[in-house]
């Protein structure tokens, strides 16, 4: 006797509904379901295909224990046994990650799965966690990326730009948090591109990817943002790529200093927040910090995990009984790990204060990089004559006026308070030029 079965067909998330026509134990056809209110009958050839994974005659159809004759078929009580035997000596030998769970297409979707899968991925406690995404998609972002570069880098020397928020400004922070976020974002970024449009400096556009990194790695408060910059500017024009005076050299960085002290200044005071700040924190220096970063690959590495990392895993904790709660750090040296300890409510004072509020992006880009304008990088990365990779490529130099001021005529050096012509007998610097 026929019968038609409708049922859902779960290899993705798509799950279409398909209809199987059996006669007895035997498919004759799988269709898709045109009562379906999803997929209204269209279904993919993995779909159809679920005829002959039922029918292979290599499926196993029960569990086999490898024998020294071969293969011998079991009881699932007895298999069941064995696997957790098993899986209890190799984690007692060779620890936890000695494992490795595995949540996907289409185990994703499977009864059992949903059921009792995350529950014994989370028993095992181990790190070697994989999906669909680190077995399909990311190892194809991989060979794109070692192929043809990242979309986001320029073949021109990179700088790692720190903007830190002063100590006497992150309890505004606190209390601020989403405000005072976004407005350190928008401020150091419009500290890069006002100075790097000065005609002194480079006088170009230049473009910037932000993260937001607001912990140490003792859960202390420490707000600030990593800036990845490449070097250089593109003239107003938009003809000619202006690069740096070195390459170990992007900006003045105590001119940047001091125009992120006015820019964030001049934010708080539109925001209605300027009261709460001491007023000596405006005459402080605060300490901006530029570095070479070489390509840039690394610094975007390093980037990754800030986008999706919490302030403090599991693993790092030693103790979690009631009471004081210990947890391990490391040094910026690199000296080992440390340990600290603190009470339960203190502790949890200081993971809580770095929760981001939600749908908070960490990550930002602007300028040349930013989303509207990516459209033209394949135009700049042709005007730099290069792909996007490494290599070392040949850029225009800024002129000579953009690099410093001109010289005023010796006719016009005259004292400001009589007219009296003005000698200059030598120059001499306030502060020695500082290192980028």
């Amino acid at each position: 006797m026929r019968r038609t079965h409708l049922r859902t067909c779960h290899l993705c998330e798509a799950l279409c509904g398909i209809a199987i026509e059996v006669e007895g134990d035997r498919i004759l056809s799988i269709k898709g379901d045109h009562d379906d209110p999803f997929s209204r009958g269209h279904v993919c050839p993995k779909a159809l295909a679920l005829q002959d994974l039922h029918e292979d005659p290599d499926r196993l159809r029960r569990p086999l224990r490898r024998t020294a004759n071969g293969f011998e078929a079991i009881g699932w009580d007895e298999a069941l046994d064995l696997a957790a035997t098993g899986i209890a000596r190799i984690r007692r030998e060779h620890g936890n990650d000695a494992a490795g769970v595995y949540l996907g297409n289409p185990v994703a979707h499977d009864y059992g799965a949903l059921v009792f899968g995350l529950g014994l991925g989370f028993a095992l406690r181990t790190k070697n966690r994989y999906s669909a995404t680190s077995v399909d998609q990311l190892p194809r972002m991989l060979v794109s990326l070692l192929c043809y570069g990242h979309q986001l880098l320029l073949p021109v020397p990179d700088f790692l730009v720190t903007f830190p928020l002063p100590e006497a400004r992150r309890p505004l922070a606190r209390s601020h948090q989403r405000l005072m976020s976004n407005l350190l974002f928008h401020t150091s970024a419009a500290a890069v591109h006002t100075l790097a449009l000065d005609p002194h400096d480079l006088g170009g556009q230049r473009g910037m990817v932000g993260v937001l990194h607001p912990w140490t790695r003792d859960l202390a408060s420490h707000p600030h943002v990593h800036d990845l910059v490449p070097g250089g500017a593109l003239a107003p024009e938009g003809s000619q790529w202006f690069s740096p005076r070195c390459d170990a050299w992007l900006v003045p960085v105590r001119a940047l200093s001091r125009l992120f002290r006015g820019t964030c200044q001049a934010a708080l005071t539109t925001a209605g927040l300027s009261e709460p700040v001491p007023s000596q924190v405006w005459h402080n220096a605060w300490g901006t910090h530029c570095q070479p970063a070489g390509t840039g690959t690394a610094v975007l590495a390093s980037f990754a995990p800030d986008m999706y990392r919490i302030a403090l895993t599991t693993t790092r904790l030693d103790t979690r009984e009631d009471g004081p709660v210990t947890f391990r750090y490391t040094k910026r040296s690199g000296a080992g790990w440390k340990r600290l300890t603190r009470p339960a409510e203190t502790f949890l004072h200081r993971f809580l204060q770095h929760v981001l509020p939600r749908r908070f992006s960490t990550v930002r880009s602007s300028g040349l990089l930013s989303p509207s304008r990516r459209t033209g990088l394949p135009q700049l990365r042709t005007l730099l004559a290069a792909s996007p990779s490494t290599d070392p490529v040949m850029q225009s130099t800024p002129p000579q006026d953009r690099l410093r001021p001109r010289p005023v005529p010796k006719q016009e050096r005259r004292c400001r308070s009589c007219g009296g012509l003005l000698v200059v007998l030598g120059r001499r610097s306030p502060h020695p030029r500082e290192p980028p």
